[in-house]
Order: C-alpha cells, then structure tokens, then sequence
C-alpha cells in the first residue's frame, strides 16, 4: 500500500481496515497537515518523527484532609468584617446597574419628549 493516509476516501478506508490498522498500530511518525499517524514516514504528507516517550512511574496523590491542623483559626468578628466586604462588594456592583439604568431610561424619555413637543408644536 504505497498511497498516504491523507488521499484515502470513506469507501477506501472501509474496505482496506485492516491494512491501516496494520500502519498505525504502532505510529512513529505523525503529519503536521492532518495530524494523523502511522509508522511508516512515506504514509504521510508532512511527516514528523514522534518522541520517544519515557515511562514514569504514576503516582497516586493522598486525598488532602479538609481541616488543616495548621491553619489558623478566624475570629469570629474577622469573619464578619469579610461577609460585610462581600456585601459591600454586591451593594455597590447593584447600585451602579441602577445607576446605568436611570441613565438609559433618562435618555429615553428625553427623546420622548422631544417627539411630544414636535407633535403637539
């Protein structure tokens, strides 16, 4: 089989399976056009040789505890000065969506009134 991977249509590839599972079992080389792989340079268009890959062993990590001993503990009026910054945080960020609000809604009703005065003027 001497034509690439790339130029292969949909009828081809069904009928010739076994050949191109044969040719990318164990690719070495993949194709910086299509991205496909095979172990054979000459299937390919634009071939490049993969890496070799270097096993490393995997580690597993221990799940964390929740509570870490060594974190320092809050004080409770600490706590409240933090929900009251959040609180702050959202009080703000809604009064300045009113404010944009107010904006467009006053500008909409000065070109209603514009448009009430040419009517009645």
């Amino acid at each position: 089989m001497s034509k690439r991977l790339c130029k292969f249509d949909r009828r081809e590839i069904r009928h010739t399976l076994g050949e191109i599972h044969h040719l990318v079992s164990a690719p070495q080389f993949v194709c910086l056009s299509c991205a496909r792989s095979a172990n054979q340079r000459f299937h390919l268009c634009k071939p490049v040789a993969l890496p070799t890959p270097t096993h490393q062993p995997i580690t597993v990590e221990q799940p964390r505890p929740l509570l870490n001993v060594a974190m320092p503990l809050w004080d409770k009026k600490v706590l409240k000065q933090f929900k009251k910054q959040l609180k702050d945080k959202k009080a703000r960020k809604q009064i300045k969506k009113l404010i944009r609000q107010h904006k467009k809604l006053r500008k909409e009703s000065g070109k209603v009134q514009k448009k009430l005065e040419k009517i009645a003027g």
